[in-house]
């Protein structure tokens, strides 16, 4: 690393997710995919299975699982054992409603993702 940082994993410039993974990988590649379609989307995932550790999961936390998030999460179970879940748009609810609402999403979420091989540990 620079400036006295130690050069190794952990250095004191370095980010946590480089502390985390450091003792496992050289370097860390994070791509992300975003397809306006449906088809195009399970395309360009089918195409990079094979180099795909985890993913992320975005969610619109006013419109909850839609048919493409449900496409996501099936080619998930396919290619990946890590899922992680964001919640998007969230500053959307209104400020009184808004822990409510998020809670009522997240529930709605998990129970969604029951059946899946990523049960509740989402």
């Amino acid at each position: 690393g620079k400036g006295g940082g130690g050069g190794g994993a952990g250095g004191k410039e370095q980010g946590k997710a480089w502390k985390t993974y450091g003792d496992k990988y050289s370097a860390l590649q994070i791509t992300l995919v975003d397809c306006p379609g449906h088809a195009s989307l399970i395309r360009t995932i089918i195409g990079g299975a094979q180099i795909i550790d985890m993913v992320l999961l975005v969610v619109d936390a006013n419109k909850g699982i839609q048919t493409q998030t449900a496409e996501c999460i099936v080619i998930a179970e396919l290619c990946c054992r890590d899922l992680i879940v964001a919640l998007n748009k969230v500053d959307l609810f209104p400020p009184g409603e808004r822990e409510g609402r998020l809670k009522d999403a997240e529930r709605k979420v998990r129970a969604a993702l029951r059946g899946t091989r990523f049960g509740g540990d989402v």
